[in-house]
């Protein structure tokens, strides 16, 4: 077995979907409907260790939901190779979901009836947790979400944010090895979603666990994550640590001008994105190696009290690799 908690070589995911043919029912009936295959997954490689926080990126249909979904064993894959744990995702899935813990935003493991605690209970006979490791597990949950006022209310009865500190919470419970987040602060509150952020850092610094997180948040992934696999139509756009990413492709800055005159005088032609307020002037869209020569030219014309210049921000460059298809 090789260092890799979880390892890809050219992996293919199809699914087989229904022609639609032409025709009232009766012709489509006596025709027969035919088959034809979408490839979700077009060859991918990659892999991840112990303790590394990764973000899958894509456009929806990019095969991130697909990927997750292989990685857990619900589904199969169509060719290549994939190995978790060292071990055949679908074939030893029920080996394999001892140290996996999965966390998908539109679905819940807790019981909607329960309380939260009895779903907690539940899951300690579920994967037979040693009562001082869950007695230690609840109470540094609990105290990290903050969950000591709702834990006891019938989960139908919680907010979503609520709801989705528990099931995290309950996620991390038996001590996962690997744990998958789909979506999971899809909806919440600025709040939420910081108490989420916050706890998977501490998980990140106390425990060896290794996320892998899919989310549309970028600049929530941006906080969590080391290393971004940015997908696109099935194959693998970009792999890169985050910062290197924003290093290589944060190319182009934003420089926003107050000043002293009500009215800003630019005349550069060019494809910046200017935009003008009383007393403000921004300019984006600017290379690099342009920067100098911009801002010498507004000062030489304009009456400037303070300039700041700006990153792109992660979702910026995110979105410019997936419109320009990256390639």
């Amino acid at each position: 077995m090789s260092g890799n908690l979880i390892e890809a070589n050219s992996l293919v995911k199809e699914y087989q979907v229904k022609n639609t043919e032409e025709g009232n029912f009766f012709q489509r009936i006596l025709k027969g409907v035919g088959r034809h295959s979408v490839r979700a997954l077009n060859g991918i490689s990659f892999s991840i260790v112990e303790g590394e926080f990764i973000g899958l990126i894509g456009n929806n249909g990019a095969g991130k939901s697909t990927l997750v979904k292989l990685m857990t064993g619900v589904l199969y894959p169509t060719g290549g190779t994939l190995r978790v744990l060292g071990r055949d995702p679908f074939a030893q899935r029920n080996k394999n979901n001892w140290e996996l813990g999965v966390v998908f935003g539109q679905r819940s493991q807790l019981k909607w009836d329960l309380s939260a605690m009895d779903s907690f209970r539940l899951l300690r006979t579920i994967y037979q947790i040693d009562s001082s490791c869950y007695r230690k597990n609840l109470d540094r949950f609990i105290e990290l979400f903050d969950m000591g006022e709702f834990i006891g209310q019938p989960v139908r009865t919680l907010s979503l944010g609520q709801r989705m500190r528990c099931e995290i919470a309950a996620t991390f419970l038996h001590n996962p090895r690997v744990v998958f987040l789909d979506e999971p602060t899809i909806g919440l509150d600025v709040f939420s979603k910081d108490a989420i952020a916050q706890f998977l850092n501490v998980m990140r610094e106390e425990e060896k666990v290794t996320v892998i997180l899919t989310t549309h948040d970028l600049e929530e992934m941006r906080r969590i994550c080391d290393r971004a696999i940015v997908l696109d139509r099935g194959e693998i756009l970009l792999e890169q640590k985050i910062d290197e990413l924003l290093k290589n492709y944060n190319q182009k800055k934003k420089i926003i001008f107050s000043g002293k005159n009500e009215e800003f005088c630019f005349s550069i032609k060019s494809d910046f994105k200017v935009t003008k307020k009383p007393y403000y002037l921004e300019v984006d869209n600017v290379p690099g190696d342009e920067l100098p020569a911009v801002i010498r030219m507004v000062v030489s014309e304009n009456n400037v009290a303070d300039i700041n210049i700006e990153e792109a921000s992660f979702t910026d460059v995110i979105k410019s690799l997936l419109k320009e298809g990256g390639r």
